[in-house]
């Protein structure tokens, strides 16, 4: 994801996306792509389907790893 511009500075916003994922377990972590730090990660098991998720607030860009469990 990357952080609009507004007015030539970066903006501090979150973003909501949806996956479409099978059924399983998995684990999602946000991650700072220029620093490689995790700035959130969360676990839970789906039922599958649509799976809209909420970012932590970023003002560049941000990264998200998703794994099976």
């Amino acid at each position: 994801l990357h952080a609009p511009v507004g007015g030539g500075k970066a903006v501090s916003v979150a973003a909501e996306i949806a996956l479409d994922l099978p059924a399983g377990r998995y684990r999602f972590e946000w991650v700072d792509p220029k620093t490689g730090k995790i700035l959130r990660d969360e676990s839970l098991e789906h039922a599958g389907g649509r799976k809209p998720l909420i970012s932590p607030a970023f003002d560049e860009d941000l990264a998200l790893a998703v794994r099976t469990r």
